[in-house]
């Protein structure tokens, strides 16, 4: 996944400037579809086993569900999910506090 790094030094110069640098990063990058892909996974195991991935992952951690290869491969979709997740929640948080006000 592409990384954009802003220091005093480098701020975009303007929205414009911001709006290209993201559609840069965003073409060359497949998170959305890798993230939607895996929320896909995830929701057919939850649906198999009729258990949310979170509830699932606390048995897992629990040593409750044991080491059937499905499990193990629950428990690391789960993982990567989650940080998944973080990075897009931390791509939209530098969004809205690094965004420029658009001007006229």
């Amino acid at each position: 996944m592409p990384k954009l790094t802003y220091t005093q030094q480098n701020l975009p110069t303007s929205g414009k400037v911001l709006r290209e640098q993201l559609n840069n990063a965003l073409t060359n990058s497949k998170m959305l579809d890798d993230f939607v892909e895996i929320i896909r996974e995830l929701t057919r195991l939850e649906i198999k086993y009729d258990m949310t991935s979170p509830e699932f992952w606390q048995n897992f951690q629990a040593g409750e569900m044991g080491d059937n290869i499905e499990w193990m491969r629950w428990a690391n979709k789960y993982e990567i999910y989650r940080e998944m997740y973080a990075n897009i929640s931390n791509l939209f948080e530098t969004l809205t506090r690094y965004t420029l006000p658009a001007v006229p």
